[in-house]
């Protein structure tokens, strides 16, 4: 379709155009000059065979339709041309005929001679004119029989003339129905592209706006997820919190101490008393001195791995804060998203007004040129400057519309390069957004292997502690 718009409107052929050269106007001006005493004449003579043409020309104009009719408009005057050509043959043909009725003289005056030959170029489509006058009269004798046989050749050569122009007018008649129903398919052509990409676009959009629904139902998703992994990690600290601290350790430590340093005291008060039994009991205090060693053994050891537990702890912490923050960048990422899209849709509505705006303006222009056709059929203006300057406007309307439509195609072609890179974009941020949940959640799968190895650890101890008769005696 591009190729077929490209065409300016002087490749168009157009089906009737004079030649605008030196024989034309020799032709117009001694037609139309006030000092040529045929023009009169010729109005004279043709006065019965006009009308009749007219009344012809008229009934098939009013069947036409009205873009066809102003175009006809301003070929009127060049039909006029061929009809002033025709009623000067029918001049001559009465001039000869009145000459044959007065042969019985044997001198005859022959009148001056009007020759006017008619040649018409189907390929340039032009009419050329020309016109031979004599000066002086020629005296001449004419017998009957050989001014017969002219009469007749007359006679048929005026026929074969008139059937000719006839031909070759309704030529060109045919020719501007075949080039005024030519540029009606490309208008419909043109029309139905139109509304297709508007159509792929409107389908755009929506493919747009459902992916921006899903993206806004995994992000609901995920924040689900996050309250629940949150409820989780509050629940963990808590449970942190009513374990056994390693203050209330130290103090249970001290307490044994005390109580170890109390049973010396009654044993020695009871060494006294208790002689025999010294020996065992310095066998149970030797004992009992080891497993106190031990304890105090494990009792570093513990608060070591407490320690690196609390270390390991600080730092899945930090990495909580970091992932939460990559959270709320991808939010925003997600809101500068819809921002484009916003940005995108005002684009597009944008160029919906700036559309409107330029078919206003070809309309508006269609309109002028109705304008200047009229007044050219009121006001009788020169023919030449009109042709050109309506020609003028062709081109200009011509080169908007190519403007117009070069100016579309890059747009959609803008647009199109925005749309998909705004759809990568969001391809991959999904993808990152997903990769990033899985992450997370293995990490969170590794933090409560962790927490529960943590808490068993300490719990299982305790029993231990529990569990032990340190003091049997007792």
């Amino acid at each position: 379709m591009e190729g077929k718009t490209d065409k300016s409107p002087r490749e168009l052929k157009n089906p009737v155009s004079l030649k605008k050269g030196k024989k034309y106007k020799n032709l117009w001006t001694s037609l139309w000059s006030p000092s040529n005493p045929k023009r009169h004449a010729r109005k004279d003579i043709s006065g019965l065979s006009q009308p009749s043409q007219e009344q012809d020309e008229t009934s098939c104009t009013d069947k036409v339709p009205k873009n066809y009719q102003e175009h006809q408009e301003s070929n009127e005057s060049i039909y006029s041309a061929i009809e002033d050509l025709k009623s000067t043959d029918n001049s001559e043909f009465s001039l000869k005929s009145e000459g044959l009725q007065n042969i019985s003289s044997p001198v005859v005056c022959v009148l001056p001679s009007h020759k006017h030959t008619v040649e018409i170029n189907t390929e340039l489509q032009n009419v050329e004119s020309t016109s031979t006058i004599p000066k002086e009269p020629v005296y001449a004798t004419v017998n009957k029989d050989n001014s017969k046989i002219l009469v007749a050749k007359l006679m048929e050569e005026n026929k074969d003339l008139k059937q000719k122009a006839q031909e070759f007018v309704k030529e060109a008649r045919r020719k501007e129905d075949t080039l005024y129903a030519k540029l009606q398919l490309e208008i419909t052509q043109l029309e139905a592209e139109t509304r297709k990409e508007v159509k792929s676009l409107s389908e755009r959009i929506r493919i747009l706006v459902k992916e921006k629904e899903v993206l806004n139902e995994q992000i609901d998703l995920l924040q689900a997820e996050k309250k629940e992994i949150q409820l989780k990690c509050d629940s963990l600290n808590e449970g942190i919190k009513t374990m056994i601290a390693p203050e209330f350790h130290q103090k249970m430590v001290t307490e044994y101490r005390k109580f170890l340093n109390e049973a010396k005291q009654k044993h020695e008060e009871e060494r006294k008393e208790y002689q025999q039994k010294s020996e065992a009991l310095k066998e149970t205090n030797d004992s009992l001195m080891e497993q106190v060693k031990e304890l105090k053994e494990k009792s570093t050891t513990y608060q070591k791995s407490l320690e690196s537990l609390s270390s390991t702890h600080y730092k899945q912490l930090q990495e909580k804060i970091e992932l939460s923050e990559q959270l709320e960048e991808s939010k925003q990422m997600e809101q500068d998203n819809q921002k484009l899209l916003i940005s995108l849709l005002k684009v597009t509505e944008n160029l919906a007004q700036e559309r409107d705006i330029l078919l206003n303006k070809a309309f508006f222009q269609d309109n002028q040129q109705k304008e200047l056709q009229t007044t050219v059929v009121d006001y009788s203006l020169n023919i030449g400057r009109l042709q050109e300057h309506i020609l003028n406007m062709n081109k200009e309307n011509i080169q908007e519309l190519l403007k117009l439509q070069s100016n579309k195609y890059n747009q959609d072609i803008n647009l199109q390069e925005m749309y998909n890179k705004q759809l990568d974009i969001l391809r991959e941020k999904v993808l990152y957004q997903n990769n990033s949940i899985s992450e997370l959640e293995n990490e969170k799968r590794k933090l409560e292997m962790q927490l529960e190895n943590v808490w068993d650890s300490p719990y299982d101890d305790a029993k231990k502690y529990l569990n032990m008769n340190i003091f049997p005696n007792v």
